[in-house]
């Protein structure tokens, strides 16, 4: 098979950096398909089986493995498509160094640029035991610490420290509590930088459903979910006791901004317009005010760690907290936080366990004779 160019690794590149959602028309391939057979249309269509996120991702593997490859002095055209053999001496080479997770994330890249280009990628067995035991070697400085939950005292600060008649910080508070009672990732309703509104990838207004209770609860529907991608998802957000209401929060910032139908939900009035809302401008706003308080700053997903966490302890089941979150796996209980806390409210002062039933009727049967 003739080796591809380094373009091959920069069209990788390009794509992964790409402002757009659509990658380059002419996306270049390893030559391993006939000539006649048009192949934009396929690699087209491959490049969005990942999100641009992802492919951001990718791109460091692609070129951390590049490196490694020029460091050693590896040909070119033993680069990529890449031998069993370079595969794992790359992995190895993070022992000690980086954690096992970390090199799985590169290696998912190498392969992603395997699959667009439509060579064989050699993921033998080999190559699992290395990354094992690349995690086994991980030094403890590499290993992240569990992400810290946002709690309702955190809340609670929040709407203290935000101004909440000014337009941007009432939407900041909207999108905080719908995030933290919703248990969602702020990069679940906003974009992760001030950009347009992408009304197929976060909510619009229209897509807060009306009051479904008599005390106000409403569904926010969500047109992309990490899982379900496209089909989209639902958070159902319930009026709560407290300053975080998240009913009370949406109708302040709606009453404040008033954001058009087809605007971002969670948008704000800015220069004789609206401005979208970013995870990045929520994030750097909250954590001004909770680093004033002296806590550590916190990411996106704190949010939805934190939503789950206060549920469980205000003694909501965990099988409907685990259907509000749309938790599709175990990876739900990965997320609690507090267990020393939660167990208690479902396990502490048991009542004693009963007889089987059997004794009940041996003991029976004695009292009869």
């Amino acid at each position: 098979m003739p080796s591809p160019s380094l373009s091959l690794i920069e069209s990788l590149v390009a794509t992964a950096i790409s402002a757009s959602h659509d990658p380059p028309p002419s996306f270049p391939v390893a030559p391993s398909s006939p000539s006649s057979i048009p192949l934009g249309p396929v690699n087209h269509t491959i490049a969005h089986a990942w999100a641009v996120s992802t492919r951001k991702g990718y791109f460091g593997g692609v070129k951390r493995f590049q490196l490694f490859c020029q460091a050693r002095g590896i040909p070119l055209e033993d680069q990529l498509p890449a031998s069993g053999n370079v595969l794992c001496a790359f992995a190895a080479s993070s022992a000690g160094v980086r954690s096992g997770s970390a090199v799985r994330n590169d290696l998912s890249g190498i392969r992603a640029w395997h699959i667009l280009n439509n060579v064989p990628y050699n993921d033998s067995i080999r190559l699992s035991y290395v990354v094992r035991g690349v995690e086994n070697l991980t030094p403890t400085s590499s290993r992240r610490a569990a992400r810290r939950p946002i709690t309702s005292s955190m809340m609670a600060a929040l709407h203290t420290g935000l101004d909440l008649v000014e337009p941007g910080d009432a939407c900041i508070f909207a999108a905080a509590c719908c995030a933290f009672w919703g248990q969602a990732r702020s990069g679940d309703i906003l974009p992760g930088s001030d950009a347009v509104h992408d009304p197929s990838m976060f909510p619009s207004t229209s897509d807060l459903g009306p009051p479904s209770t008599a005390a106000g609860s409403r569904k926010l529907h969500l047109p992309y979910d990490k899982a379900k991608k496209h089909k989209g998802a639902d958070i159902i957000l319930c009026r709560q006791h407290g300053p975080s209401d998240p009913i009370w929060a949406l109708s302040n910032h709606l009453r404040v901004n008033t954001p058009p139908a087809r605007a971002a939900l969670f948008s704000f009035r800015a220069h004789a317009g609206f401005t979208t809302l970013s995870s990045r401008r929520l994030l750097v706003r909250c954590n001004t005010i909770w680093s004033r308080l002296g806590l550590p700053s916190v990411s996106g997903h704190c949010f939805r760690i934190g939503g789950t966490t206060e549920l469980l302890l205000r003694g909501v089941p965990p099988d409907i907290v685990r259907m509000m979150g749309r938790w599709s796996s175990d990876a739900f209980f990965i997320y609690w936080r507090n267990l020393e806390l939660v167990a208690p409210i479902y396990a502490e002062f048991l009542a004693p366990k009963l007889p089987p039933p059997c004794a009940y009727t041996k003991c029976s049967r004695q009292s009869l004779r």
